[in-house]
Parts: C-alpha cells; structure tokens; sequence
C-alpha cells in the first residue's frame, strides 16, 4: 500500500473517531446560534413526534412584551426551558435560560 493511500486510511479514520467522540450541543450553544432565525423555522421542529415538547404535552405558553414583541417558552428537557423573544417580523431575536439542566 502506497505512503499517501495509507495516510488517507489514517485521515479518514481520525476523522470518523473524532465524529462519533463528539459531544451533542449544549442548550446555549443552540440557543446562541437560533438568534436572528426565523422562529417559525423552530417552531416546525416543536412540532415534530421526537421533539421533547411534544412528547411531553407540553402545553404552549407565550407573552406579549411593552416593546411590541413576545416571548414564547419552549421546553429543552425535563430541567431546563427557553424563554425565546421574537420581534413583529417573526426573528427570534434575544433568549433566556431557566432552569438545572441547561447546560
């Protein structure tokens, strides 16, 4: 077997491992990155059978904020919720984290 095959083998390998070694995305990390998405983008992911809000019957709650935009709370598990502010354009623009288990 040529060096520079093998060396792909070993690169390929390496990267399969580091993969599989990852941990999942914590809470804020997710968070973080929902700022400036639409929310009816994780709305849809609310809805689906294996979202943990569904499985839970989590019942919907919501709040309208003296700017003009609200807060919808969402559960993350059993320990932890987000409190995601959404302006009039339906941008999820600021969250909030409560509870134990948001990290």
């Amino acid at each position: 077997m040529s060096e520079r095959r093998t060396a792909s083998i070993v690169f390929i390998f390496a990267i399969a491992c580091a993969s599989c070694a990852s941990q999942t995305q914590s809470v804020s990390s997710f968070a973080e990155g929902s700022v400036g998405q639409p929310f009816a983008e994780y709305k849809a992911l609310l809805s689906k059978p294996t979202s943990y809000a569904n499985r839970s019957g989590w019942k919907e709650r919501s709040y309208d904020l003296p700017s003009g935009n609200w807060v919808y709370v969402a559960p993350m598990n059993g320990f932890c919720a987000i409190y995601w502010e959404i302006n009039k354009a339906g941008t999820i623009v600021r969250y909030g984290l409560e509870g134990e288990g948001c990290d």
